[in-house]
């Protein structure tokens, strides 16, 4: 295979290699992966997880997208004066411009916005596995049931 940009694709003993790492990793047993104490998430915990690394998330990288729109946002009809010559010259204009406040103009919307859903995605997602995992587990001849110690 080629290389593009000095990065090559994965070989067949790196895939091979790869997947059994993931297999050796534990598997969730439950709604979600037990911690320490033994005990598995429930929906609120999994609700507040996933809002507290969504709002982490949006911090980093909401700086990137407002850079990103300044420059997409330009046209024919932009004075002079508020086009940039590239990203270098973005960041630097907005940032004796507008200081770091500029970054994060129109966050609060935007993280209202993206950590609701992601958290409530991440929890049903959580809790739908959860009830699957139930159903298949009671429609399972005895049998055939999986081990607790594989799930």
């Amino acid at each position: 295979a080629r290389a593009r940009h000095g990065v090559r694709p994965p070989t067949g003993q790196a895939l091979a290699a790869a997947a059994a790492a993931a297999a050796a990793l534990p598997q969730p047993n439950g709604a979600a992966a037990a911690g320490k104490g033994g005990m598995a998430l429930g929906a609120l915990d999994i609700f507040v997880l996933s809002a507290i690394a969504k709002i982490g998330a949006t911090l980093v990288t909401y700086p990137l997208l407002v850079v990103k729109n300044r420059l997409q946002s330009i046209n024919r009809h932009t004075h002079e004066d508020m086009k940039y010559a590239g990203v270098v010259d973005a960041v630097q204009r907005m940032l004796a411009d507008e200081g770091i406040g500029g970054f994060y103009k129109g966050m609060r919307v935007k993280l209202l916005q993206t950590v609701l859903a992601a958290a409530l995605l991440m929890m049903l997602k959580e809790e739908i596995f959860a009830a699957t995992r139930q159903l298949l587990d009671v429609a399972a001849p005895a049998g055939r049931r999986v081990p607790a110690s594989r799930r």
